[in-house]
């Protein structure tokens, strides 16, 4: 039998005042699907490395970044077991 490794946390990588990123944070809260918030403004070092054009939100979750809202959608649904609203 293989001992199956724990989920990584997933992380919301954006400012916490950006409508984007509390939409992503709402989704992610209906859905049960637990995250980790990380500062970070449009541009910072921490964004640019996970969006090619510097844009928030962008997410994480162990090896895995997602940086387009349909990318992020499918992956929270994945998560859940079920679809996610846009």
């Amino acid at each position: 039998m293989t001992e199956e490794k724990p989920l990584a946390e997933l992380e919301i990588i954006g400012a916490t005042r950006s409508n984007y990123v509390w939409a992503c944070r709402i989704a992610c809260a209906e859905k049960g699907v637990p995250y980790k918030l990380i500062e970070a403004r449009p541009h910072s070092p921490e964004v640019d490395a996970i969006h090619p054009l510097g844009k928030i939100p962008a997410m994480r979750h162990g090896e895995v970044t997602l940086a387009e809202s349909r990318d992020r959608r499918l992956h929270r649904s994945d998560l859940c077991g079920r679809a996610t609203d846009p």
